[in-house]
């Protein structure tokens, strides 16, 4: 599933789900979209920011020192408060 911000001709903004950016543009095509406050069927995708992933605390690196006394982050200062990996 998708996730689309969609804008009518009327300046209403809105979300919808949809299964493929393919199932969007045949149902725009069809006017099977619309505005829920006003009906609109002139709808179109609004400005979208990327997803973006971010790493689980299981990726982030260690704050334990690694066999010869350096911290695993690489940072220093492990129990200083310097890496947040605490």
């Amino acid at each position: 599933m998708i996730v689309f911000d969609l804008k009518c001709s009327k300046g209403h903004t809105f979300e919808d789900w949809f299964g493929s950016t393919q199932e969007y543009e045949s149902m725009k095509e069809m006017g099977e979209l619309e505005c829920p406050q006003c009906g609109d069927s002139d709808v179109t995708k609004g400005l979208m920011a990327p997803a973006v992933a971010v790493s689980s605390p299981s990726d982030a690196p260690s704050c334990s020192a690694d066999p010869g006394g350096t911290p695993g982050c690489g940072m220093g200062g492990c129990g200083g408060g310097m890496c947040g990996f605490e």
